[in-house]
């Protein structure tokens, strides 16, 4: 119960910050680039749905998520010591597995959904 309490939490606040659709505006963006860059058209005898240009360009995108994905966690993990509510967590029933756990999970759930601009943005140029 509580670990489900400290994800929703998680998901909550960071659904709710700016950065977060910021990251996943900044990936849409970089996907889109990247399939523009690649020129494929169909006029070069490969086409821009084919398996393995798109394989190479959500790779390419992926190294961008990366990136991402450690500012997501990072903030995460660091998120209580920078405010200074570290002490006040250390006096509540919850404890560390549980309390990393959750954080874990949100953050994880958050990160899947920001990922998922790799493909839309892909998407939205071969589609």
């Amino acid at each position: 119960m509580k670990v489900r309490e400290i994800v929703r939490y998680e998901l909550q606040y960071q659904f709710c910050s700016a950065s977060t659709w910021i990251y996943a505006g900044l990936l849409f963006i970089v996907a889109l680039w990247i399939s523009l860059a690649t020129g494929a058209d169909g006029d070069g005898g490969i086409h821009a749905n084919a398996p393995e240009l798109l394989t190479w360009n959500v790779v390419r995108a992926g190294i961008f998520g990366m990136l991402i994905t450690a500012a997501l966690f990072g903030d995460a993990a660091t998120r209580d010591v920078a405010v200074g509510m570290d002490p006040l967590l250390f006096t509540s029933p919850v404890k560390k597995t549980e309390y990393l756990a959750g954080r874990f999970l949100g953050a994880l759930g958050v990160n899947a959904v920001v990922l998922l601009a790799i493909p839309v943005g892909l998407l939205a140029m071969t589609g």
